[in-house]
């Protein structure tokens, strides 16, 4: 009953957080497939090769920025030492 009465979430930061596919390489720019849609993306995990999942950070205009989907815990990334 809550979800009739909730408003539809909108907008392309409702993106964030979404897991999608390589499609193309991204070395850091390529292609994704998110929610059955094309998307130009950049990884912030270095290069990632297609058929690897994804999850999306941000989103720039109408670009995705990604990283490795293995490097999320519990809906948060994994701390790095750089």
């Amino acid at each position: 009953v809550r979800t009739l009465r909730s408003q539809p979430k909108r907008g392309l930061d409702t993106m964030v957080g979404t897991v999608g596919e390589v499609h193309t390489m991204l070395d850091p720019k390529g292609t994704v497939m998110l929610l059955g849609e094309r998307w130009e993306a950049e990884s912030e995990s270095g290069p990632l090769a297609p058929g690897e999942k994804v999850v999306v950070t941000a989103v720039d205009g109408l670009r995705v920025k990604v990283i490795r989907a293995s490097e999320m815990v519990s809906g948060r990334r994994l701390q790095t030492s750089k």
